[in-house]
């Protein structure tokens, strides 16, 4: 897998608590859609925020083509 590192934002731009408090459950340890909620919230504190990747489908962690 090839990780690239696309954008860099402030620390605390947006807390793990901001975003449990607008929808987000658990811990973050794979792909995972996003509430309706959770998108403005995020778009909120980027404008360019692309959630293309929600659309994308995912099996055991995994890109499906």
């Amino acid at each position: 897998m090839e990780i690239k590192l696309l954008k860099t934002y402030e620390d605390n731009l947006i807390t793990f608590n901001d975003l449990v408090e607008n929808g987000l459950k658990g811990r973050i340890q794979g792909p995972r859609k996003l509430s309706e909620n959770l998108i403005r919230v995020v778009e909120a504190y980027d404008t360019s925020f692309d959630n293309s990747l929600e659309n994308m489908v995912y099996k055991e962690g995994r890109l499906v083509k």
